[in-house]
């Protein structure tokens, strides 16, 4: 049986290249694997900063042409690599789309908006303080 290729979508501050360790696991494996890189991720000073939607073009025209060699292409996007992942592959046939701690946004929906916890479960929970473990604060907050 032949095995999908795994595409991986970068989050928003790193390099294709940070997960080529993963990329290489994944072929040791029999799993063809690549990083794509993102136009947000390349481009520098004095150049204008890429959108969102140069993003998503990117993402669309690797797993196009990956799909159009005859491969089945399961995308795993990574933190803000969610965003423009939903949005370049609306109506293209993956076998899967894996988010990973991404943000999973509705098509057409902004990160910003798909991150708004108004309301949501964030908001509502209570918040603890964070407490270190070791026996000196647990002694110390029980004498205080």
């Amino acid at each position: 049986m032949v095995k999908p290729t795994i595409l991986i979508v970068p989050g928003s501050f790193s390099s294709h290249g940070l997960y080529q360790n993963i990329v290489d696991k994944l072929r040791a494996k029999g799993y063809p694997a690549v990083a794509t890189g993102l136009p947000s991720t390349q481009k520098r000073y004095p150049s204008e900063p890429a959108t969102m939607q140069e993003d998503a073009s990117q993402i669309r025209a690797v797993t196009e042409a990956l799909i159009n060699q005859g491969k089945e292409v399961v995308v795993v996007c990574h933190s803000y690599g969610g965003t423009p992942t939903t949005e370049a592959l609306e109506g293209v046939a993956v076998k899967r789309l894996i988010y990973l701690t991404a943000v999973v946004p509705r098509i057409g929906e902004s990160q910003l908006k798909a991150m708004n916890t108004s309301g949501g479960l964030i908001n509502n929970a209570p918040v603890r303080p964070f407490r270190r473990h070791c026996r000196k604060c647990n002694a110390d907050e029980r004498a205080g």
